[in-house]
């Protein structure tokens, strides 16, 4: 994989934050990397072919993006999260108000 494939992959995880999916634009990603639009749309084609993200097509808006290891750290967050309201009685169950 190459740096600017890893560039586009880091990119799309940082967006994708704690979140399941991001939908950044081309235009977005070139800002963001300073790479050119053709080779963005080219790594982007590679990371899925790759299996290194999931890609959406979806016509007329922006393409739904999620990358493994960063739906892995939102879902680990989110665990963590309900653990942390169970011990605490502070969750979204059927007594809380």
């Amino acid at each position: 994989m190459s740096a600017a494939h890893k560039l586009i992959l880091g990119e799309l995880g940082r967006l994708q934050g704690d979140k399941a999916s991001s939908f950044p634009s081309y235009e977005s990603l070139v800002e963001a990397t300073g790479i050119s639009r053709r080779q963005v749309a080219r790594i982007v084609r590679d990371l899925k072919e790759q299996h290194e993200a999931t890609i959406l097509r979806v016509p007329y808006q922006s393409n739904t993006y999620a990358v493994p290891w960063a739906t892995a750290r939102a879902q680990r967050k989110y665990w963590a999260l309900r653990k942390a309201e169970a011990k605490t009685g502070t969750g979204r169950g059927r007594n809380s108000n």
